[in-house]
This record gives C-alpha cells, sequence and structure tokens, in this order.
C-alpha cells in the first residue's frame, strides 16, 4: 500500500474486507483440509447444468457461497456477470436482491469495494470486531441471506484456539445456524457444537435492511436490533 499512497484507502477497504472474511476463510480452509472440497472453483463446478457458466469468463466462486466477478480490464468500471443457478443472488454490499439466470452490469469503481454477491439461501461467517492494522478484535457474527419465500437452509463455522495443534485430537467446535423462511416468518436457530464449541456467548446476525418478516429465535434471544447501512444488525444473547 505504501508503494501506492494514491491508491491506500481503497487497499486499506479491501484488507479490510479480507479480515472481515477471514471466518468463512478459515471455514474453508477447514473444509479443503477434512473433505478435500475446493476453495476457489469455476462457475460450472457448482452449477454443471447452466451452460452459460462453460464460457469463457473471468468469474469464480469461493466456497459454495461468493460470487467472485474480478476486474480485469484497465479502466473498467463496470462488469458484466451471468448469474448462475435459479433463485436470487444478493450483491454483498447492498444487500440488493438479483433474480438468477440472467447477465447483469454490476458497478465497479476503482473507489469502491469490487463486485462481490452471495447465493439466496446462505450466511457467511464474519468477523464483525473492530478492524485496525494494529489491533484485530475477533467477534463472530454472520452475514444472512435468506430466501425470499419458502425455504430452508443451514450455515457452520469451523472454530479452534487459531494457535496450536489441539484440533488434531478433536479439540475444535462450530457455529451452526438453521433458517427456515416462509413469506411472513423468519425463523433462525444458533447453536455451538462440537468438543469444544465456541465460547463467545453473543452473536451478531445481519440482515437486508429490506427484510420485514417476524423474527423468532431458538437457542439465544435478541438483545439488539438495529439498522447499519444496507443491514439490520441483531445482537444476539445465549
Amino acid at each position: 500500500p505504501w508503494m501506492y499512497p494514491e491508491a491506500t484507502p481503497q487497499i486499506r477497504e479491501l484488507i479490510r474486507l479480507r479480515y472481515r472474511l477471514m471466518p468463512y476463510l478459515y471455514d474453508l480452509v477447514w473444509r479443503y483440509h477434512s473433505a478435500y472440497e475446493p476453495i476457489i472453483r469455476p462457475t460450472y463446478h457448482d452449477f454443471p447444468e447452466d451452460t452459460r457458466c462453460l464460457e469463457e469468463n473471468d468469474d469464480m466462486l469461493l466456497g459454495a457461497n461468493l460470487l467472485v466477478a474480478s476486474v480485469v480490464e484497465p479502466g473498467q468500471t463496470q462488469r458484466r456477470v451471468w448469474l448462475p443457478g435459479t433463485g436470487g443472488w444478493y450483491e454483498w454490499h447492498t444487500a440488493r436482491r438479483l433474480d438468477a439466470g440472467q447477465g447483469v452490469t454490476l458497478e465497479a469503481p476503482l473507489d469502491g469495494p469490487p463486485p462481490l454477491l452471495a447465493r439466496e439461501g446462505c450466511a457467511v461467517p464474519l468477523n464483525v470486531g473492530d478492524i485496525h492494522f494494529a489491533k484485530v478484535e475477533d467477534v463472530r457474527g454472520f452475514q444472512v441471506f435468506p430466501y425470499r419465500g419458502e425455504g430452508s437452509f443451514e450455515a457452520s463455522c469451523f472454530e479452534d484456539d487459531g494457535h496450536t495443534q489441539a484440533l488434531r485430537s478433536g479439540d475444535h467446535g462450530q457455529w451452526r445456524l438453521r433458517v427456515e423462511s416462509t413469506a411472513q416468518d423468519l425463523k433462525i436457530a444458533v447453536f455451538r457444537e462440537g468438543a469444544k464449541p465456541p465460547v463467545q456467548d453473543t452473536l451478531v446476525l445481519l440482515l437486508p435492511a429490506a427484510e420485514k418478516r417476524k423474527l423468532s429465535f431458538a437457542g439465544a434471544m435478541v438483545l439488539r436490533d438495529q439498522p447499519e447501512g444496507a443491514w439490520r444488525r441483531l445482537t444476539l444473547k445465549f
């Protein structure tokens, strides 16, 4: 970053995004280690029936749930992206939902966030703590992308102590979310599981701000419900 001072603010935000996504990346590495699941994959890996995914493109999946539309041409400020599969995709930064099975043009300004989409029906684990170069606070949360209508899904996040090899003897745990939705309701159950379950006694959920369905929870209670830009930030207490 110090070599390109004119781009330092953008680089800083990209590094902050990477730290936000660190729990997701850590979980992907665990899945690769334990079940040989590829971390980065072409879109046709998860959508083999979608022939548009076989065309030459610069898109890729990061795990099963994030679609990365890289900007690879100089001076490019927009990206045309094919949204594979059925259902929908959410813009990561704006929470805008887009129908799958179509091509869309996404803004890609040099001074703004890169095009990034999350699959409808997933929850991505995050670090929602304060992030500074001097210190990174580790606070677990999930960014939740619920089905617009009826549907259900589960999401999990691997956790160990982050320092030792104790995980090799089974000394680890996981967060698990179960999200069930109808046209009127959204039911969310949260769990701390494993031989050494997470010790954090709160959990932050980020829901799209437009999400107005009736919410109910199992395994935790709501401490706070507050707006945060394009998102609705809920703090749960176990």
